[in-house]
């Protein structure tokens, strides 16, 4: 019997979750993000800063700070 992946399943960090962490960091001092990204972007980059590459994100996780560095993406459209 084959085990489907789960959302809550460990998956490996991206190679660049460094830079996720940071263009997300840059987000929140642009004014993008609501209270709950800051709150998600700063409770995990804190983590992150802890345990480095050893940090537990779930696919969700790592999709949701994806979205969330979308948004310095944003913020330099709107500033050129």
């Amino acid at each position: 019997m084959s085990k489907e992946k789960t959302e809550h399943e460990h998956v490996a960090l991206p190679s660049n979750i460094a830079d996720l962490f940071a263009a997300g960091q840059a987000a929140l001092e642009a004014g993008k993000l609501d209270d709950w990204d800051k709150d998600f972007l700063t409770k995990n980059a804190a983590r992150y800063e802890k345990w480095g590459d050893e940090t537990y994100l779930s696919a969700k996780q790592i999709e949701i700070l994806t979205r969330i560095a979308g948004k310095a993406i944003e913020a330099t459209d709107e500033a050129a």
